[in-house]
């Protein structure tokens, strides 16, 4: 299970894609619907062009065991929580749930 993350430390997901969103509001708007993350290339790719298709944005997504840095931490009021991330150059909003297995990098 995963506990909160720590702004500023290095982690990595090496089960799934991670669906990484341009805003906060956007990934609560995706989240409400589609909250986990991908197992597959196709399947990411193809939420990645449907949201951002769907909310006329720029959607993209990581590839498992890609090291990314927590930047910001939001919690709604239904306790989801949302990390403002950063995986290289690319940066944004990313939906995390308890059971995900997030590791911690050195």
């Amino acid at each position: 299970m995963t506990k909160k993350l720590e702004i500023g430390k290095l982690y990595r997901y090496p089960e799934y894609h991670l669906m990484v969103y341009p805003s906060i509001q956007i990934a609560v708007r995706a989240g409400r619907v589609q909250p986990a993350p991908a197992p597959t290339l196709r399947d990411a790719s193809w939420r990645a062009h449907y949201w951002s298709k769907r909310l006329n944005c720029t959607v993209r997504y990581s590839e498992p065991n890609e090291i990314f840095m927590v930047v910001d931490h939001e919690k709604e009021k239904d306790d989801t929580d949302f990390y403002h991330v950063i995986f290289g150059e690319i940066q944004g909003w990313m939906i995390v749930d308890d059971c995900m297995k997030i590791e911690k990098t050195l």
